[in-house]
């Protein structure tokens, strides 16, 4: 009766931590991508739509660093909290030892490591599988625009577009007017939709295309202009190899090629990781005795940061 009360005790502990951790970790993330999903959908017809769409289809990425960091904390907070209140004494002071106070400590990091293994080889590709298409139904431009008819509507970049109107039943613009730094484009109609990069796509038709420089005019039956936006780094490294992402853990063991095989044991070390996090708060979380001190449970926090 008393193990088990014992049992109960430290799994209520352990248990709100996590999930409060958990929580917090998926929120801030969450928070910090918003910004940059308005912005790119900042043109397109049905903004909330996709910024929730997209948002769904990244919750397992942000789960599965949650659960991560979320095992420690619980694990390391926990057994701090019956260390400073001398309740971890008592404990061990009547033949309880490790292995079997931290008992239900250890079956919530297997759980852990049994969701991420789920989320790293299934979950995620399919959340990816979401996130690039809504991107390829935005380039297709399946959600319309956000653009008022004749105004000059700045696209980024120095990029100016007029229209006289659009046929609801094609999304087809009639009459436009297109200007950047180089050239003014003028076509009878067009078709306007956003890059997965929150890049504005113009497709034009029957028009022509004047130098701004030298009196040039250029006939075009079909053009398609692509507003330039500077590549940054995480761009360049997030279109490497986009079909592994969609992998599900599965096919990528079965395959033949290395590059396949080293993605897979990299979503595999992730299983390790929780393991060794619960590891590293029974080791770092309890303080020296006749102290408070946190400093073994921000080291292990840092070592799994570094680890990340």
């Amino acid at each position: 009766m008393l193990l088990a009360r014992i049992d109960r005790y430290v799994l209520s502990l352990a248990l709100g931590r996590f999930g409060s951790v958990v929580g917090i970790i998926m929120l801030l993330m969450i928070l910090e991508h918003i910004p940059r999903l308005l912005d790119i959908t900042r043109l397109s017809g049905q903004r909330g739509y996709i910024v929730r769409q997209t948002v769904l289809g990244l919750l397992p990425e942000y789960a599965g660093i949650g659960v991560l960091v979320g095992i420690y904390l619980a694990v390391g907070m926990t057994i701090r909290q019956l260390a400073v209140r001398g309740e971890l004494a008592v404990i061990e002071a009547t033949g309880i030892g490790p292995l079997r106070w931290m008992r239900t400590p250890i079956l919530l990091t297997f759980l852990g490591a049994a969701f991420v293994l789920l989320n790293q080889g299934w979950l995620m590709p399919y959340g990816e599988r979401r996130v690039a298409e809504i991107g390829h139904r935005m380039e297709m431009g399946d959600f319309g625009v956000n653009l008022p008819a004749r105004e000059f509507n700045d696209l980024g970049g120095g990029i100016t577009l007029y229209y006289d109107s659009v046929d609801r039943d094609t999304g087809i613009l009639q009459g436009l007017l297109l200007t950047d730094a180089l050239r003014t484009y003028d076509a009878s109609s067009g078709h306007l939709s956003i890059a997965p990069d929150g890049t504005a796509v113009v497709q034009l038709a029957n028009g022509q295309s004047i130098d701004s420089k030298r009196p040039n005019v250029l006939s075009f039956a079909k053009l398609t202009f692509r507003a330039r936006r500077a590549q940054s780094p995480t761009d360049a490294l997030s279109s490497a190899k986009p079909i592994l992402r969609y992998a599900t853990l599965d096919h990528l063991l079965a395959a033949d090629d290395r590059a396949s095989r080293t993605t897979a044991y990299a979503r595999l070390l992730w299983c390790v990781l929780v393991l060794m996090s619960g590891a590293l708060a029974f080791i770092l979380a309890r303080p020296p005795i006749r102290s408070v001190s946190a400093v073994g449970l921000v080291v292990g926090l840092c070592l799994l940061l570094g680890f990340l």
